[in-house]
């Protein structure tokens, strides 16, 4: 992948596009980068620059899902 670095469990773009949902009201969130193919990157909105989560795709989505029954 052009413009990515190496990272356990695959590569991330060097400059994530990070966004946070349309639900958010608050800087209380979390901010999603989910535009490597390889992985989900996952940060808290308060405390950025601590890092992020590195998750492959099928767990992120496995638990976005399991978070909308919760909340349906």
């Amino acid at each position: 992948m052009a413009g990515s670095r190496r990272c356990r469990g695959g590569e991330v773009p060097i400059e994530p596009v990070w966004r946070t949902s349309s639900y958010t009201k608050s800087d209380n969130c979390v901010e999603v980068a989910d535009d490597a193919s390889s992985a989900v990157l996952v940060r808290d909105t308060k405390d950025r620059e601590v890092g992020f989560l590195h998750l492959p795709p099928a767990a992120w989505m496995e638990f976005v899902r399991y978070i909308k029954v919760q909340v349906s």
